[in-house]
């Protein structure tokens, strides 16, 4: 499996720095792919790297975390988000439950617990994608196992490209391209 790509975002260098050299990423099978210091910077960073993964800090100049994650789920519905927040405020944690995020996790950090929450989100995004890839082709597998027991019961007939169309519910286009 290929590492996870990582967006760090706090407006605290040293927060940042502190993450980079403290926590061992190539051991969570991970990449720091960038790091962003204000909600904007973020978006903007989460738009070009696409990252599995995003660490943010709520309070973050220009807009907030939970702002950014909002506007992010839009476009990257997939990225994985964990918060690193100085705030044990519960309004903040409903908030972001309610975004769905991974995880909620207060400063300082304890970094045992934050590689525990990396390795669980790894698992839980290789379910993810191994359950997407798989639909598709099980899809493609059940067309192909209709359209062949269709040909054979019905060898009898004239069973055109148009007809299989019909009956599979292929577009013209896909029938020339897959079945011409």
């Amino acid at each position: 499996m290929k590492k996870l790509s990582v967006l760090l975002v706090d407006d605290e260098i040293m927060i940042r720095e502190g993450f980079k050299r403290l926590f061992d990423w190539e051991a969570h099978d991970c990449q720091v792919v960038g790091e962003a210091a204000d909600g904007m910077e973020a978006l903007t960073k989460i738009d070009t790297f696409c990252p599995d993964i995003v660490i943010m800090d709520i309070n973050i100049p220009i807009m907030n975390g939970l702002k950014v994650i909002q506007l992010s789920r839009i476009k990257h519905p997939q990225t994985a988000f964990v918060i690193v927040s100085g705030y044990d405020d519960f309004s903040y944690c409903q908030q972001a439950l309610r975004m769905q995020i991974t995880d909620y996790i207060l400063k300082p950090v304890n970094y045992e617990e934050f590689g525990t929450c990396i390795d669980n989100l790894k698992i839980s995004l290789f379910k993810q994608r191994v359950t997407a890839s798989a639909e598709p082709e099980e899809q493609e597998q059940r067309s192909i196992i209709g359209i062949t027991r269709y040909v054979q019961e019905h060898l009898s007939e004239d069973v055109s490209l148009s007809v299989l169309s019909e009956e599979f519910h292929l577009n013209p286009q896909y029938r020339r391209d897959f079945l011409g």
